[in-house]
């Protein structure tokens, strides 16, 4: 997570680690928020040449605070949601030989911070 403005987060997520270095689903948690504020949140790593998400899909949110006063669960949220490439490029990891995958890959040392401390609630 890299803070890249008072209310704006640019996000790298890490790759599924049961296929070749795809990304295709994401799931983290946000802490602190602030009532009545807008935040940004950037995923820059997807790199599909299309997504749903370009044809009105909105991310799902789960707010334990919610849950707890009004028994909600899942909702769809967010405004302003685009899709489109970026300056970053895709490259599959390569498959060692006898391997089946990577179901041994447990992530790190790939750079990517995994502390959310710092991340805060958003609305793309």
């Amino acid at each position: 997570v890299i803070q890249t403005g008072p209310t704006s987060y640019s996000l790298v997520l890490a790759c599924d680690v049961n296929t070749r270095g795809h990304t295709q689903w994401f799931l983290f948690r946000v802490a602190n928020a602030q009532a009545g504020i807008a935040y940004r949140l950037s995923i820059v790593n997807m790199m599909k040449p299309d997504s749903l998400f370009a044809k009105g899909m909105r991310p799902l949110l789960y707010s334990e605070a919610q849950a707890a006063r009004k028994r909600a669960g899942w909702r769809r949220c967010g405004e302003h949601i685009c899709y489109f490439a970026n300056q970053y490029s895709y490259a599959a990891p390569l498959k060692r030989k006898g391997s089946k995958g990577n179901k041994g890959n447990k992530g790190g040392g790939d750079g990517v911070t995994n502390d959310a401390s710092n991340l805060q609630p958003f609305y793309t």
